[in-house]
């Protein structure tokens, strides 16, 4: 590993019956982040729609996809977005890992905060959620699970 630090190593057995004995490879990929560097590939943990972490700043979708979103774990916790629906209609939410590494988790709220869905990705491939939903503001949440990640967020209406 390139510096001193903690690092951790998820292992989930949360859907195993019994114990499992298994043995574990560990292998760590940089991730570079923009702090004095300059470039495409390294990760600032902020974007344009920054600061989007609550209820009061969710930023408001207005096209298909947004490009260019970054999240990560200690510097921007988490990304929330808003959007309508006039008439119910079949809705496909989608993430596209960019760049960085780790894991995204997606959460799709209504008004109330009641949470409809809650979708973990794997390392380098983001999740995706797919459903009717009737009408209402509804809010997708974006968090980075021990992960940087520069992402694309896509919700087909």
């Amino acid at each position: 590993l390139p510096e001193p630090g903690v690092y951790v190593a998820l292992v989930d057995g949360s859907t195993l019956d019994d114990a499992l004995p298994y043995r574990m490879s560990l292998a760590a990929e940089e991730v570079l982040f923009c702090d004095g560097v300059d470039g495409v590939d390294c990760i600032t943990c902020r974007d344009a729609y920054d600061p989007n972490e609550d209820g009061r700043n969710a930023r408001p979708l207005v096209e298909v996809v947004t490009a260019d979103l970054e999240v990560c774990t200690d510097r921007d916790p988490l990304d929330l977005f808003s959007f309508v629906i006039e008439a119910r209609r079949d809705v496909r939410i989608t993430l596209t890992h960019r760049a960085g590494s780790g894991r995204l988790r997606l959460e799709l709220y209504n008004l109330v905060g009641q949470r409809l869905a809650r979708v973990d990705g794997t390392p380098g491939v983001a999740p995706a959620w797919g459903g009717s939903l009737g009408v209402g503001q509804y809010f997708v949440s974006v968090i980075p699970l021990e992960a940087a990640v520069r992402y694309d967020l896509e919700v087909r209406r």
